[in-house]
């Protein structure tokens, strides 16, 4: 069946999205118009800058006052492009904020990496807050959070790593700490080795660890092929398409949000029990199958009509799309977690990451214009991507469950990598250890 392109379409689509500022420009209170007025002296860039935190912009892009920021009405039939490029651009800074905070995380530690980052985006956001009482209050969690202790066992602070572990497996039956310090004394031995590998970008592409950068470019590519952009930073547009409201539309959104946090949060527990691996194929899988379900029900469905059945439906199948994706999402950035060796993980992480925003940039950049062009078969595209990228998660990515990060390297072949193994790890009677047997 091919696809006939409404020659109305964009025009529709920039009336629709600047209907809000409409609406919105002859009521809005003195002390929002004053605070509107504020919030249009800050440079453009700044604007797009911050609202770089995922899924956000979703709900920003119905909000009247945002309308009337970047004076939708006046862009006309540009609106399209204009929407792309506000939802793509301010993924380009995640794209390189995680390779440039490596050598601050492998110089300082991994605490002083999420610091920075933390407060650039608190210490900015309060700034323009100054009344607030949390201002100042809401950097100093940094102080309570720990340093990683394999980071530590890298710098040869044993002790302080032998600490951090002991604060984390402390346990009223296990008075000695046997817990922490035999995984300390794996972590320490392993560190030793790690500081004696090559740890350059050249050995991350091009090196041992080039199979383990396939495998999380893989990762990352198939979670952003699944199309979870459309719903999450599109979704209230969408609804709005659909006939409801503004209010109705954000409320869906919010409800995305809340399904996802709840999803995944049961799959984080249930992560270690059935593998890694098997949650992020069976929420990949789901999503796709959604995708081809919803990209059959637009084919079908007018925006315009009063088809409020199959409206509802395209809601409850994008309200289950989110629930598959929030499955595999805990053990996708475990996983990326693990994969690397303590030397070079913060590099690899950050393959992750430049690859999951690089995506992003694309995607949602062109969503808008694709959504008028092909319509439906912008969703079926990402349906049959998922069918690849499925396969090959099926095929090339190792399962972790189970596995302690020292020992990771045994995933990928590599068993002369694993210093000890927690399995040989012997106290005698007097709780000390006694002897590490040599590998086999």
């Amino acid at each position: 069946m091919s696809e006939k392109v409404d020659p109305q379409a964009q025009e529709e689509f920039a009336h629709d999205a600047s209907k809000g500022a409409n609406e919105a420009s002859s009521d809005v209170s003195a002390g929002a118009h004053n605070a509107q007025d504020a919030f249009a002296k800050a440079p453009m860039t700044l604007k797009l800058w911050g609202l770089t935190f995922t899924g956000v912009i979703a709900s920003c892009l119905e909000q009247p006052n945002f309308a009337l920021a970047f004076d939708y009405e006046a862009q006309g039939g540009n609106i399209v492009n204009l929407i792309g490029m506000i939802v793509g651009i301010f993924n380009v800074g995640g794209m390189f904020g995680p390779i440039g905070t490596c050598f601050i995380q492998d110089r300082w530690g991994r605490k002083a990496g999420f610091a920075f980052g933390f407060l650039s985006v608190t210490g900015l956001g309060f700034y323009y807050d100054a009344e607030s009482l949390l201002n100042w209050r809401i950097p100093l969690i940094i102080h309570w959070i720990p340093e990683s202790p394999r980071w530590l066992a890298l710098q040869g602070r044993t002790a302080e790593s032998l600490a951090v572990l002991t604060s984390i497996h402390s346990h009223p039956l296990d008075l000695d700490h046997n817990v922490a310090r035999a995984e300390s004394y794996q972590i320490t031995a392993q560190a030793e080795f790690d500081k004696a590998q090559e740890s350059s970008w050249k050995s991350i592409f091009f090196g041992k660890y080039k199979k383990r950068s396939a495998v999380i470019i893989l990762l990352w590519t198939g979670n952003m092929f699944t199309g979870v952009e459309i719903p999450l930073n599109y979704g209230p547009t969408l609804y709005a398409a659909l006939g409801y409201s503004t209010p109705v539309a954000l409320g869906i959104g919010l409800a995305l949000l809340v399904l996802a946090v709840v999803v995944s949060a049961v799959a984080a527990e249930l992560c270690d029990r059935a593998g890694r691996r098997v949650w992020i194929i069976a929420a990949f899988g789901g999503c796709g199958a959604t995708m081809a379900l919803i990209s059959g029900l637009f084919a079908h469905f007018d925006p315009l009509s009063t088809n409020q059945a199959v409206g509802q439906t395209l809601i409850f199948a994008f309200l289950f799309f989110e629930a598959c994706y929030a499955l595999g999402e805990p053990a996708l950035y475990t996983m990326s977690a693990e994969m690397f060796p303590s030397h070079v993980r913060v590099k690899g992480v950050a393959v992750g990451l430049f690859t999951l925003n690089a995506h992003a940039v694309w995607i949602e950049f062109l969503l808008p214009t694709a959504l008028v062009t092909i319509g439906y078969g912008y969703y079926l595209i990402f349906a049959v991507l998922t069918v690849f990228t499925v396969t090959g998660i099926y095929v090339w990515v190792p399962e972790f469950r189970n596995v302690p990060l020292e020992e990771i390297s045994r995933c990928f072949g590599e068993d002369e990598d694993v210093q000890v193994r927690a399995s040989d790890i012997v106290f005698d009677a007097h709780g000390e250890i006694k002897r590490i047997p040599a590998l086999a």
